[in-house]
């Protein structure tokens, strides 16, 4: 998702861009969206269980990117929960 203020802007969702070890299709689709951040932007990654190799990816693909990974099981159902 892209947020510009109080609105989002863009979403992007598919886990089935990609198999384990091959994230260049992810990293491809996410590459437009990162590259029209600011440098106060920050990325928040949530995947169902924690320590995603997605994550490290992003990390090593984006090194100049913000992400703060709030990946652990269940998390951004708990969240959407608690909205």
């Amino acid at each position: 998702m892209l947020e510009s203020g109080d609105s989002w802007t863009e979403l992007r969702s598919r886990s089935d861009l990609y198999k384990d070890g091959d994230y260049q299709p992810a990293l491809d689709v996410l590459s437009p969206l990162i590259a029209r951040l600011d440098e106060e932007s920050q990325m928040r990654f949530v995947a169902d269980n924690d320590s995603s190799p997605v994550f490290d990816a992003l990390r090593s693909h984006f090194p100049q990117a913000d992400i703060t990974d709030y990946s652990q099981p269940d998390h951004l159902w708990k969240v959407l929960m608690d909205s």
